[in-house]
């Protein structure tokens, strides 16, 4: 809320019992009380004192004490706060499910274990990812972690990757409803601003905010120092795929949508108590009906 200072003339005003009612264009010369101004604003009502009748009008109208009075008028002004909608990045934006499920069995066949199916990553992978890759048989007492995720961006680098069928769609859905737009991943934050660069989603957004490392563990505290960055009175909405996604999101102040076409199914998703949709475009339309 901001304050707005007015400067204009009122060469004659309508007298309505014990106020005066005048009109913020001083081209209307008076109206009628009941009326809108043309600025939207209602007739303001000023003491009788301020003014002086004058004989060379009607009976019912006044005029200033001194000609081309200027009357100052602190009038409130409220901009409007657009909502913000925070996105995940891979797995909600990218369609990156099965390349994440090859470089994974590039990685294990590396270590000399059986590669994952599909099914058995989506039913099971999470953040943060060490525990995951233990229950895949990587024993971490012996394995050097850093090489561990080295190894494995190296490998889904390689792999085919592209946008969700929707996401383009759903990008500017969201914008053409008057939504801010960011990013918020557990992708090590260079990565993410060279991809939503590569797949032309970064002109939609205000903001891009990843992580530090390559650890896979939480996006949690980049999470708050998004929301610092943001205006405070933004309505937040997050749309992710994952458990922790809605972890997160709760987390932030958010209402969280999730879609089941990421790296988790639908049956976990569910057990968050939140929206869960198919698709990105399916979880903007559901935030414009719903929210």
């Amino acid at each position: 809320m901001s304050d707005r200072l007015q400067e204009v003339l009122y060469p004659y005003c309508l007298l309505n019992q014990d106020v005066i009612h005048y009109h913020p264009n001083p081209a209307m010369g008076y109206i009628h009380p009941l009326m809108h101004c043309q600025c939207g604003a209602r007739p303001r009502a000023i003491p009788v004192l301020a003014f002086q009748r004058n004989d060379h009008y009607q009976n019912d109208f006044l005029q200033p004490r001194r000609a081309n009075r200027v009357l100052k008028i602190k009038m409130k002004t409220e901009a409007k706060i657009n909502p913000t909608l925070i996105w995940d990045w891979n797995g909600t934006l990218l369609d990156d499910v099965d390349a994440a499920v090859a470089a994974l069995s590039r990685m294990l066949a590396k270590h000399g274990l059986p590669p994952v199916t599909r099914e058995f990553y989506r039913a099971n992978f999470g953040f943060p990812v060490r525990p995951f890759y233990q229950q895949v048989g990587i024993d971490l007492d012996r394995v050097d972690w850093d090489e561990i995720c080295t190894d494995f961006h190296a490998f889904i680098a390689a792999e085919p990757q592209g946008l969700h069928p929707t996401s383009l769609e759903a990008l500017e859905a969201a914008r053409a409803g008057g939504f801010n737009q960011c990013i918020l991943s557990a992708l090590r934050e260079d990565l993410l601003q060279r991809d939503t660069a590569r797949f032309g989603v970064a002109p939609f957004l205000t903001h891009i905010f990843g992580v530090d490392n390559l650890d896979g563990a939480t996006k949690l505290s980049r999470g708050h120092d998004l929301v610092a960055a943001l205006p405070t009175q933004t309505k937040l909405y997050f749309i992710g795929d994952t458990l922790h996604d809605a972890e997160v999101g709760t987390a932030i102040g958010a209402e969280v949508i999730l879609v089941d076409c990421g790296h988790q199914t639908a049956e976990r998703l569910r057990a968050t108590g939140c929206p869960v949709v198919p698709t990105p475009l399916a979880a903007v339309q559901y935030i414009q009906t719903e929210g």
